[in-house]
């Protein structure tokens, strides 16, 4: 058999193929890394764990990957990342947080019942975002009932409802 660089040749003269590698004969925790070996890793532009292509390493360690779907290229992340909760510097909200919370939500209803008691409820204006409502004006939503119209400013109004104060659009 004589063989070059260039091709390989029996002794016939006849040219073959090269041997095949055996590695697809090994199992994938068998074969060890290197640059142009696919290997699964997390794609961060996919989100999800799929087939990349090897294209750097640091000593033994797989340093970067290209993804095969996307073509995204990233460093190597063996598997889906961990969510690291950030500090929010928010505590937990306590018992009397919450009672004094409810309670104020409490007072704001009553308040607005106090107020609605006095307007005269048939003269409710049906709101729509063409609306252009003045501050005091009574209107009528379809999902949060009656409201009275706190503030105007551009085209949104706060209007106060039985379940609180909502932002509306108006004037469109």
């Amino acid at each position: 058999m004589v063989t070059s660089k260039a091709r390989l040749v029996d002794g016939n003269g006849r040219r073959y193929a090269p041997p095949m590698s055996n590695l697809h004969r090994l199992k994938k925790e068998d074969v060890k890394p290197a640059a142009g070996r696919d290997i699964d890793a997390w794609c961060s532009r996919c989100k999800t764990d799929l087939g990349h292509t090897i294209v750097a390493m640091i000593d033994t360690t797989v340093a970067q990957v290209r993804c095969n779907t996307c073509g995204g290229t990233h460093r190597y992340r063996s598997g889906e990342p961990t969510v690291k909760k950030a500090a929010t510097g928010k505590r937990k909200p306590t018992k009397a947080s919450i009672k004094a919370a409810a309670m104020a939500v409490e007072r704001a209803k009553e308040r607005f019942l106090k107020r609605l008691v006095t307007m005269d409820t048939s003269e409710a204006i049906n709101y729509s975002p063409r609306l252009n409502p003045e501050r005091g004006d009574l209107i009528r939503h379809v999902k949060f009932g009656l409201g009275i119209v706190e503030r105007v400013a551009n085209d949104k109004a706060n209007v106060s409802f039985e379940v609180g104060e909502k932002l509306l659009v108006v004037g469109r």
